[in-house]
């Protein structure tokens, strides 16, 4: 990037914005900007691309363009991983067409938490392979949203194989919990890998791409399907993390539906209050039929047990789900367990999103 043209820019949007001008000029100088975003900086870009998507009006997309600008000028010598630089993280992920210690499922679920794309699913091939092709297609900064997820995986899971001096107290290690003998090769890239993660991971432009995307945080309708179809895999091959995750579905449908209706949500609140909030939101309580409406005393029956099945998905899983630790005589409860109650929450879940899309606000 030009670093005297974008400073000309940036003085002539601030100008355009500080006169109030809503026409040719600010519209002139937005074409300006956007030859700067061609194809140099794809990962400045992909957020422009977002901003201009959520924005409600021109001027504050050019405010937008401005700080983006400004965050370019400042960070051009450092928030960006070249491909050589990504090789390494992959060469440290990858072990012979495996991801780490990942099943094809749980890198799915780890993926679609991370970027929103399960990857194996996508491309069909190998988790290694899955992998190298996501990272070679997508844009820069999903890419390295990605890469900052497994490498913080790695170094909470595989110390033992980067630091030699590493010791664990035996009780605290879960039964089957994989902990890989010392390596000096990968010890050597893990050191390399760090110092690019320290340089590109904390810099403002990797924070800034990753909330412009909003994929891991983002709910839809495609969204929901995923998570779906992954739960209803996960009650044979892993039950007890498809009870975790049928709860943290029934959090992420209550949460993004009070954020689109412009309600405050306390992130204290356990999903009963979750629950509770957005049933009145969506005039779900029992007090919202009218006594005369045809078959009145069922209907409200019904809509008073939507609280109960969350309350009861949120207490399973803190008694088996995958959100706490366990001890040596832990046991989970099996797959008939899961599909109930994976198949309470995705009844439940479904019910509120389509409520949700189907009732506009106000309503």
């Amino acid at each position: 990037m030009n670093r005297h043209y974008a400073e000309d820019v940036i003085s002539a949007l601030k100008n355009d914005l500080e006169n109030d001008y809503k026409g040719f000029d600010l519209a002139s100088d937005m074409s300006r900007a956007a030859k700067l975003f061609g194809g140099d900086i794809p990962a400045i870009c992909d957020c422009v691309e977002e901003a201009n998507r959520f924005s409600g009006t021109i001027r504050s997309n050019a405010q937008t363009i401005i700080d983006l600008l400004e965050m370019e000028i400042s960070e051009q010598a450092g928030g960006s991983m070249t491909q050589v630089e990504r090789d390494m993280f992959i060469k440290l992920f990858n072990r012979g067409g495996y991801v780490l210690n990942f099943s094809t499922n749980d890198f799915d679920i780890f993926t679609m938490e991370s970027i929103g794309v399960a990857v194996c699913s996508k491309y069909k091939l190998s988790k290694g392979k899955s992998l190298q092709s996501y990272i070679k297609y997508a844009k820069e900064s999903e890419k390295n949203k990605l890469l900052h997820d497994l490498f913080d995986y790695y170094e909470r899971h595989y110390e033992s194989e980067y630091n030699k001096d590493f010791r664990l107290d035996d009780e605290t290690l879960l039964p089957y919990t994989y902990r890989p003998p010392y390596n000096e090769d990968y010890s050597r890239l893990y050191a390399k890998c760090k110092e690019i993660a320290g340089r590109v991971f904390s810099s403002r432009r990797f924070s800034l791409s990753a909330i412009a995307e909003n994929l891991k945080e983002q709910f839809s309708s495609e969204y929901l399907n995923a998570q779906i179809n992954m739960m209803l895999s996960m009650t044979e091959s892993n039950p007890t993390e498809a009870i975790g995750k049928a709860k943290e579905l029934i959090e992420s449908c209550c949460k993004t539906i009070l954020d689109s209706r412009g309600i405050v949500w306390d992130k204290n609140w356990d999903v009963g209050q979750l629950i509770g909030e957005t049933l009145k939101l969506l005039k779900l309580m029992p007090r919202d039929i009218p006594e005369d409406a045809p078959a009145a005393t069922e209907i409200k029956a019904l809509l008073g047990n939507l609280r109960a099945i969350a309350a009861n998905v949120a207490a399973l899983r803190n008694h088996y789900g995958s959100g706490h630790g366990k001890s040596a005589s832990y046991k989970g409860l099996g797959p008939r367990h899961a599909k109930l109650m994976v198949g309470s929450s995705i009844t439940l879940v479904e019910f509120l999103w389509e409520t949700h899309l189907d009732r506009p606000q106000g309503k």
